[in-house]
């Protein structure tokens, strides 16, 4: 990332910021959001290099921004413009797309197809008179078969393997929704036995039947002269959305049949913004149904306050503090008025509340000067 010179900044900064002889400058921290880890960073005010842009598998950077919501690119400038200690980057990521090609080896052609990054693989099953088909492998040799069930970070071109129909018979498996099962190819009346994985989301698994009307029970005995394809039969579930409020207030978990409709609710928590629920990969969960068993998390944000010092009857200054802080730290210039004496800041105009800048801050208020005339000579 190329160095970013501010010094034609500073000469606005001056016109804008008065900044105090004890100011450290602020912290600029990274939010790389799954990416790989930078460090926070500081910033002076003189010059800020960025850092290399972070990576993520199967994304694709797209920029920092300075909203958790990912919708106000960040510029440079906006360090010289936020008057604050800290300030955080939040990366934004695209998803990658990638091709599968298929080889068929002299069967009858496959578009290749496109994938979004660990979208599922649909189970392609080519087609070649006289063979049987044996499966898809990652190189011609037919060394590596194929076992990623859903997309790698990376193109990829897989190949057919083919056994002729003579010997061998094939079982094919329709999961009606379900998980992808490897097809069984085996000599004819040799023992076959049911798949002992079987999963389709939101649903209890019944067994495997012989006809698509899901009527027969399908009996595994040996392997039939004919190819066969037999089908599963399935009945939706009772299901668990799991609420982590991530430091909010006690929720109840919904239960509830699969597919469904469900209603959020909203979590409280002191000093905080609820943004929304999220899923564990950091995207914002849109289900309106019930899922099946998984937990979604609160995202939160920093409640702010912004702080207005008056002085006969006009802002002199302006600070943003995070709930629960103090402004002890937080110093401006002592306004002047002729012919009178600066009695300190008050949370009334009258001046009869002083404020305590040790208190913590949980609510918007405003701070008035209070003046003491001088006596007359």
């Amino acid at each position: 990332m190329r160095k970013i010179t501010l010094f034609f900044v500073l000469i606005f900064m001056s016109l804008f910021i008065v900044a105090c002889e004890d100011d450290d400058g602020m912290m600029v921290h990274f939010q790389t959001n799954l990416g790989t880890t930078i460090e926070s960073m500081p910033y002076n005010g003189d010059s800020f290099v960025m850092p290399e842009d972070p990576t993520r598998e199967g994304y694709t950077f797209d920029g920092w921004y300075i909203d958790i919501m990912l919708t106000q690119p960040f510029q440079i400038l906006d360090l010289v413009n936020l008057e604050q200690p800290t300030v955080v980057l939040y990366a934004k990521w695209n998803i990658n797309s990638y091709v599968i090609s298929f080889d068929t080896m002299n069967g009858q052609p496959i578009d290749p197809q496109t994938y979004v990054f660990e979208e599922k693989i649909l189970n392609v099953i080519p087609q070649k008179d006289g063979y049987d088909f044996v499966g898809w492998y990652l190189d011609e040799t037919y060394a590596m078969p194929l076992v990623e069930k859903y997309m790698p970070a990376q193109d990829m071109t897989l190949y057919a393997k083919w056994e002729e129909i003579t010997i061998y018979r094939v079982m094919y498996f329709d999961e009606n929704g379900g998980d992808n099962i490897t097809l069984l190819r085996q000599p004819v009346g040799s023992p076959v036995y049911a798949p002992e994985y079987v999963h389709k989301e939101g649903h209890s698994f019944l067994g495997w039947y012989a006809d698509p009307e899901l009527t027969i029970p399908y009996v595994f005995d040996v392997m039939p002269s004919e190819n066969v394809t037999i089908y599963a039969k399935w009945e939706i579930r009772m299901c668990t959305l799991y609420l982590d409020e991530n430091g909010g207030d006690p929720l109840d978990d919904l239960v509830q049949w699969y597919g469904t409709p469900i209603s959020l609710p909203t979590p409280t928590r002191e000093g905080y913004q609820f943004i929304g629920w999220f899923n564990m990969n950091h995207t914002n969960f849109k289900g309106t149904t019930m899922p099946d068993n998984i937990t979604i998390y609160a995202l939160w944000e920093d409640i702010i306050f912004v702080i207005h010092y008056i002085s006969q009857g006009e802002i002199v200054s302006e600070y943003h503090l995070v709930y629960g802080k103090t402004m002890e730290d937080h110093h401006i210039a002592i306004p002047i008025r002729e012919g009178y004496t600066f009695g300190g800041w008050y949370l009334d105009e009258a001046g009869t509340m002083p404020y305590d800048f040790e208190q913590p801050v949980t609510s918007q208020f405003t701070l008035y000067a209070k003046w003491i005339e001088n006596p007359t000579p």
